[in-house]
């Protein structure tokens, strides 16, 4: 994996973010290679998210510690936007629009 500094990180789409974390955990090709074949299965990460671990690992080339990384960023996320709401502040429709 190249030496993406995390500012860099941060204005990557959703598919190159979730394939660099990927790549910590299967390399470069092969992280590129897993998430195609995650959404020629479910069509959108939101779909991967939701599966559960059983589900993602038939997909090939993703084993139970590929599956349990995925279903981690999915509860991280979560967390976050949990987080994010559980305030009393009254969010815009663009910020909204930044968790659909």
């Amino acid at each position: 994996m190249s030496n993406t500094r995390l500012p860099e990180m941060l204005t990557l789409d959703v598919r190159s973010a979730f394939e660099k974390t990927l790549a910590f955990h299967l390399g470069d090709e092969k992280s590129h290679e897993c998430v195609s074949r995650l959404l020629d299965r479910y069509g959108s990460f939101s779909t991967v998210f939701s599966g559960s671990e059983e589900e993602i690992c038939r997909v090939g080339g993703v084993n139970m510690n590929t599956a349990l990384l995925i279903k981690l960023m999915a509860y991280i996320h979560a967390r976050r936007v949990v987080e994010r709401f559980n305030t009393k502040k009254v969010y815009t429709e663009l910020e909204l629009r930044e968790f659909v």
